[in-house]
């Protein structure tokens, strides 16, 4: 019997889309499984960063927010110049995502 393998929602963000105050979309980078990247403009920074999105039809399922937690949670333990830098995270709301440094 073949399993039927559903295809991953995406939030399919055009440029300029508020995904939280201050901070909007430029432009997808990729994605994978849980997750869709982009590239945004953050206001308060004053700079372009890289936003990781739960992905739409996950936001609902608590062992994905608690994924993206534990995820933010290693990003504050790790701190060090050499890797990359978390400034913000919402792990709740209606777009679950880390926002991390554009190297």
């Amino acid at each position: 019997m073949r399993e039927v393998v559903s295809e991953k929602q995406s939030w399919n963000f055009p440029q300029g889309h508020e995904i939280a105050p201050g901070r909007t979309t430029l432009k997808p980078l990729g994605g994978g499984n849980r997750y869709e990247v982009y590239l945004v403009w953050d206001k308060r920074r004053f700079s372009v960063m890289v936003a990781k999105l739960l992905r739409p039809d996950l936001i609902g399922e608590e062992h994905a927010l608690r994924g993206l937690r534990r995820e933010v949670e290693a990003l504050d333990a790790l701190a060090h110049p050499v890797l990359l830098r978390a400034f913000d995270a919402q792990t709740d709301g209606p777009h679950p995502h880390v926002v991390v440094e554009h190297l």
